[in-house]
């Protein structure tokens, strides 16, 4: 399980949004609405998405929807949380905030006007979409009449409002006094929440008893069947969805079974993916109508979002190779091929979709698709291979091209390994941050800092460096979080110093953020002999650190005398006063010879850059203002029943504001459902870590937690705290100290 899921927003009074899992894509999940940290409803994905199709989320079935409270539709900005839960596991998939627009109903109706003595209408409280609204007759303020919209309705039922009862009219003849003509009647529905005005009539002559029941007074009932499909199709053409509806419903009291009209509101329901509705619509036209082409297009395109691929196959099957949307018709019919398990017919679907058109590149392409799809990597490189003949300059042909070539091509170069020997921070020992003056101190095996004095060098007097983890961050998905350090030089400036354990020629990466205004860096490669004494130098680069996150390249290509040299370092040295984030240097590509290339100046790359620290950015700012930026590494390791792994897991990945991995050690009698849940809740977090039972024990700082922790997100911060004072520190049901 990988379950995934997001909230769109709020739209028309109804929250939207979906639940996917990409290792179960027909399955429909549910998940739990909190609203401001309180539980709200209960939803499940299972409504139709067109729109999550076209971008390969499974048929695009996972939708949801669920219509607010009134009471809480004010206007005012709501935290929204969308809570997933399998077997034990509760994952929170996403949470905003947002506005929830103000409303004071969620009632839709239209007055439809008087027609055969009759004031008619409906109205829908989509808040309560079976509840019947009440609807008043009033005239100058006095109520004449009251009834339960509850008519059936036949335009209701095909356009999957509520049930289709809901329906109104009143007989103005049995009203009591006698309306007179000229006389103007309001109508008002009466919802759970407010009252709405549908709109307002004036009795003209014979209306009350008319001689006919000829309607009189409503304009859009005395139009032909041509205006209203000119009507409709002009408000189409206008992006007016809403318009065309009204008059639909207008045009569909007069022409209940015209296929065109029918299949028009098919195609709006489509637009407006509600897609049950017009499934219904499209599938009653074609009963009525076999063969009518619009209908047969909604009806399959309907039906392959709905997820009904049989029918979709078979619905599809009827769009030819001469028609404008044979295109989209190979498309999906051969997703739904797919989807049942026949990939052989999916590809010869397609195959045979180039033959019929064979100068059409599109449909090339979708073959080149299909073939990846189906597991066929190397008929899909012959086929992007052609559709390249056809048009050279496609960049996705060149792209799809060289991924299949190095898919189909066995990897002959490793990783690049650090040259540094202490590449990464997860072992930070603490307890919070290292000073130094003019005597070195080494923070880390391989890292050694000091301060300078006049002339950049170190002596006696003349300042104090400080150096401290800053915060975390992830290079990308998969990683254990990274590191940066915060580096702050007292009165001639700072140097840190990382110790090389390899010669090797790179080209190397060097992240860093200006604290704020002030010095430069400078990029040093230092000898040293066998006791750690200075043999002399090289300057690499210089470089004025911007305050915002920038990423410097350089060459690490050592020469003759430093390959021979007993030590080598690698040094970042800031001239002056000031502060830095950095992160320590790594390797980009290898060098194929020992000369250095030139690299060009102030290059960047936004998406390895440093965050911006969550501090406050104060040069003066106490040592315990830096202490969630300063926690160490700190493995996790959960100790616990099976029936409490829940609560502990989610409170320790759902917050905790420090670097860390959380171990869980599994044991092979546990349920294998629960297994394969936190399994997959380690493929979506990294910061989870499942290992087999009889592990090895974790080094370093260790938390054991056997309950959940208190504290929120501070609570392993607050350990530390205390950590640094005693060594280690106990909270109810947390115990940690340094292992190893």
């Amino acid at each position: 399980m990988a379950l995934r899921g997001r909230i769109d927003g709020v739209f028309d009074g109804k929250l939207r949004g979906w639940l996917w899992d990409p290792d179960d894509p027909l399955r429909r999940f549910s998940g739990r609405i909190l609203l401001d940290g309180q539980p709200l409803a209960e939803v499940r994905g299972d409504l139709p998405r067109p729109d999550l199709e076209a971008i390969g989320f499974g048929e695009g079935g996972g939708g949801f929807e669920y219509a607010l409270p009134i009471a809480v539709q004010d206007g005012a900005m709501h935290e929204v949380r969308l809570i997933a839960e399998q077997l034990w596991i509760q994952i929170e998939l996403d949470r905003l905030s947002l506005p929830l627009p103000a409303r004071l109903h969620m009632l839709r109706g239209q007055l439809h006007g008087i027609v055969g003595g009759h004031c008619s209408g409906w109205v829908w409280d989509a808040a309560r979409p079976l509840d019947r609204v009440t609807v008043e007759l009033v005239q100058d303020g006095q109520v004449l009449a009251r009834q339960p919209a509850g008519l059936r309705r036949l335009e209701l039922a095909r356009a999957g409002i509520g049930d289709g009862a809901h329906g109104f009219a009143f007989d103005l003849a049995r009203l009591q006094p006698p309306l007179a003509e000229g006389a103007r009647l309001e109508l008002r529905a009466v919802g759970g929440h407010g009252e709405w005005t549908l709109g307002a009539v004036t009795l003209g002559v014979g209306q009350v008893r008319p001689a006919t029941p000829t309607p009189s007074v409503e304009p859009v009932a005395r139009m032909s069947r041509r205006r209203h499909l000119a009507a409709i199709r002009k408000a189409e053409a206008e992006q007016n969805l809403a318009g065309a509806v009204r008059l639909l419903e207008a045009a569909l009291l007069d022409y209940a079974d015209d296929p065109d009209l029918l299949s028009i509101r098919a195609r709006i329901h489509l637009a407006q993916q509600e897609l049950e509705p017009a499934e219904r619509l499209a599938s009653a036209v074609l009963r009525d109508h076999p063969g009518h082409e619009r209908a047969t297009l909604i009806l399959a395109r309907a039906s392959t979002a709905l997820g009904r691929h049989e029918a979709a196959i078979e619905t599809w099957r009827a769009i030819g190779p001469h028609d404008a949307a044979f295109r989209e018709r190979v498309t999906k019919r051969a997703r739904s091929l797919i989807a049942l398990q026949r990939q052989a017919e999916a590809l010869q679907e397609a195959a045979e979709a180039v033959r019929q058109r064979p100068g059409d590149v599109e449909l090339l392409r979708h073959l080149a698709l299909t073939a990846e799809a189906v597991g066929a990597p190397r008929a899909a490189l012959a086929h992007w291979r052609r559709l390249l003949d056809a048009v050279p300059d496609d960049p996705a042909g060149r792209a799809r091209i060289r991924t299949l070539e190095q898919s189909l091509t066995p990897a002959t170069e490793q990783a690049l390994a650090s040259p540094l020997v202490h590449a990464e921070l997860r072992d930070w020992p603490g307890p919070l941050e290292a000073w130094a003056g003019a005597e070195a101190a080494w923070p880390l095996p391989g890292l050694r800092l000091r301060a300078l004095g006049m002339g950049g060098r170190a002596l006696g007097m003349g300042g104090r460096a400080m150096v401290t983890p800053a915060e975390p961050r992830q290079l990308r998905p998969g990683d254990l979080p990274g590191y940066g350090l915060l580096l702050r030089a007292e009165g001639s400036g700072a140097e840190i110093g990382f110790v090389l354990a390899s010669r090797d020629p790179l080209r190397m990466a060097l992240e860093t953020q200006a604290w704020a205004p002030g010095p430069g860096l400078v990029l040093v490669l230092r000898r040293t002999d066998a006791g750690g004494a200075e043999a002399g130098e090289r300057e690499l680069a210089r470089i004025e650190p911007p305050l915002r996150p920038a990423l410097h390249r350089f060459d690490l290509a050592p020469d003759g005398l430093e390959r021979e040299a007993a030590g080598l370092e690698l040094v970042l040295r800031i001239e002056g006063a000031g502060a830095l984030l950095l992160r320590p240097p790594r390797p980009l590509s290898r060098l194929r010879t020992a000369e250095a290339v030139p690299v060009p100046q102030g290059f960047e790359c936004p998406e390895l850059a440093l965050p911006p620290p969550s501090a406050r950015r104060d040069s003066g700012r106490r040592a315990d203002a830096l202490m969630s930026l300063a926690t160490p590494f700190t493995s996790i390791v959960i100790a616990a029943p099976p029936e409490a792994l829940s609560s502990i897991i989610h409170r320790v990945l759902g917050g905790t504001a420090a670097p860390f991995e959380c171990l869980l050690a599994v044991k092979p009698d546990w349920p294998e459902a629960l297994t394969a849940a936190l399994r997959a809740l380690a493929a979506l977090d990294p910061r989870l870590r499942l290992l087999p039972e009889g592990a090895a024990a974790a080094t370093g700082w260790v938390a054991r937690v056997e309950a959940p922790p208190p504290g929120g997100e501070e609570w392993l911060c607050g350990l530390h705290r205390e950590a640094a004072r005693r060594g280690r520190a106990e909270a109810p049901g947390v115990l940690l100290s340094r292992a190893g």
